[in-house]
Order: structure tokens, then C-alpha cells, then sequence
């Protein structure tokens, strides 16, 4: 090892002051981890952005799997309406942690997206009630537009969250 090596491994590696995990190389050669601190408001967004991915694909396969009996003319069944009511709760536990977080969030749109936190409520139990009432396959339809729009909805929710004019 020249004196120039030695001097390389003193130094903190480039990417350790960013707020992302390091690996620095001890003088031994060894590898070892250094976690680097991350802020609160930095671990909100990602739990907000982890759970709005979980919701968009959750509506993107309810209304795909509602869009599928409505082609093939069927109307709902049971394991269809749990998933509705699964999307439902869903979208709360997001309603719940958006409204919580959003005056830490820095958001540039705070009132939109509070709007669109409480408004993509709304769809879902209109398309639910839409499908138990028409028992054809045009609740299917009904059902995997409700469902269509949530995932929608929530693609927006998601953009105005990351949008924090920084």
C-alpha cells in the first residue's frame, strides 16, 4: 500500500455527504457501512411515496380484475367487493398519513393536495354502491372505473408530494 492509498482511505468517500448509505473501505481492505443520517421530513416522503405506489398498483389490478368479469359479462362477486373494500382502506391509511404530514411536507400545493387527499375517498364507495345495485356486467364497468380513478387520483396525490418547489 503507497502513502497515497493510505490517504485515499482516510477521506470520507463522495457520496457520504449526501444523506444516502456509504461503504468505506477500512485501512486493512475491509468494507465497512456507514449509515448517514436521514431527516424526518425525508422518511415521511418516502413512507408517503412507498404506500401511494402500494395504493396506484392496488387500483391498477382492482380495475383490471373488474375490467376483465366486465368483458367476459360478468357482474361482481364477493372477492371482487373485499377488494374494493381492501382499496378502500387503503386510500384512509393514506388519507390519514397525507393530512398528518402535510405541514412538514414543504408542499408548494398544500390546499390541492388536500383536496385530492379527501376527494379520492369518494369514488370508490360510489362505484362499490354502482356495483352491488346493477348486478350485470355494467358494475363490473362501474367498478373498474372507480378503481381506475382512485389509481389516477393517487398518481396525482403522488406528484404534487414530490413537488415541494425545491
Amino acid at each position: 500500500m503507497t502513502p497515497d492509498d493510505r490517504s485515499n482511505a482516510d477521506r470520507p468517500h463522495p457520496l457520504a455527504e449526501q444523506s444516502v448509505p456509504s461503504l468505506q473501505v477500512e485501512s486493512c481492505g475491509r468494507a465497512r457501512a456507514s449509515a448517514v443520517a436521514v431527516s424526518d421530513e425525508e422518511k415521511d416522503r418516502a413512507v408517503f411515496i412507498g404506500f401511494a405506489v402500494v395504493v396506484i398498483a392496488a387500483g391498477l389490478f382492482l380495475a383490471g380484475w373488474a375490467g376483465i368479469w366486465a368483458y367476459r359479462r360478468l357482474p361482481t362477486n364477493d372477492p371482487l367487493m373485499v377488494g374494493a373494500i381492501v382499496l378502500e382502506a387503503l386510500l384512509l391509511v393514506q388519507a390519514v398519513i397525507g393530512l398528518a404530514r402535510v405541514s412538514s411536507a414543504g408542499l408548494v400545493e398544500p390546499a390541492t393536495f388536500i383536496a385530492y387527499t379527501l376527494g379520492v375517498l369518494l369514488p370508490l364507495p360510489l362505484g362499490f354502491y354502482l356495483a352491488r345495485i346493477e348486478r350485470t356486467r355494467w358494475g363490473s364497468v362501474s367498478l373498474a372505473f372507480t378503481a381506475l380513478v382512485t389509481a389516477v387520483m393517487t398518481l396525482r396525490m403522488l406528484q404534487i408530494w414530490r413537488n415541494t418547489g425545491g
